[in-house]
């Protein structure tokens, strides 16, 4: 039910339905890291964070570890973000998709610097990344307040050469053209 009413934005039953589990078994992981889903919905960014932790002293999961992360970057705690990083690249390896994924934390955070350097360490891992340097182009955007330099426009391009039907990239390069 926690689960359910999670997926369906019913947040304040979600962690109702989290919280019964956990009376009956204070030890589930699961029902730890869907009270911290809905914590996350609901910006409660510290009690997300302390309901993650708890599921991860239980059962190392990449997914709740990324959700602490997220939480540690929205608290201005980076350099535990950077740890939580470091654990979930050294459980899974150093591979690009993560990399991207730890970008997209960057980016959400608004530490632009750092989600270009994740960005580029998955390019550089695998050049043919899915998204790689949309992504990155789109950083670039945003770093600098949507005006298109041409690193971005040359990411956007690249993007189009990997995959010439991507639709990001080329709505984009249009929209940029056409402003």
């Amino acid at each position: 039910l926690a689960a359910s009413n999670l997926f369906t934005n019913r947040l304040d039953e979600a962690i109702k339905e989290a919280s019964m589990a956990l009376a009956v078994d204070p030890r589930n992981p699961t029902a730890l890291t869907i009270q911290g889903q809905a914590q996350i919905k609901k910006k409660d960014y510290r009690a997300a964070a302390e309901s993650f932790q708890k599921s991860l002293d239980i059962r190392s999961d990449l997914e709740t570890s990324y959700g602490l992360a997220i939480c540690l970057l929205q608290l201005k705690e980076k350099e535990k973000a950077v740890a939580v990083f470091q654990k979930m690249t050294g459980a899974s390896g150093d591979r690009s998709s993560l990399h991207l994924v730890f970008g997209g934390a960057y980016r959400n955070a608004t530490l632009y610097d750092d989600a270009i350097r994740e960005y580029q360490r998955a390019l550089s891992l695998d050049p043919k990344v899915p998204n790689g340097h949309y992504f990155l182009g789109l950083t670039q955007l945003m770093r600098n307040e949507w005006v298109l330099t041409p690193e971005a426009r040359q990411q956007f391009l690249e993007q189009l050469r990997v995959d010439p039907g991507n639709f990001y990239a080329n709505y984009l390069l249009g929209y940029m053209a056409f402003s």
